[in-house]
């Protein structure tokens, strides 16, 4: 699980984000499995 996925902004002008890696993700399905990730960390 990437927090930082998309050029730009402050926070990635800050960590020296060069390129997006992003390439080809839904969006929608990354935080649909990130969120089930994290539901079983915390059970």
């Amino acid at each position: 699980m990437e927090p930082f996925v998309i050029r730009g902004g402050e926070v990635g002008r800050d960590i020296k984000i060069f390129h997006d890696l992003n390439t080809h993700l839904d969006m929608d399905e990354e935080a649909r499995k990130a969120l089930l990730f994290m539901h079983g960390v915390l059970k």
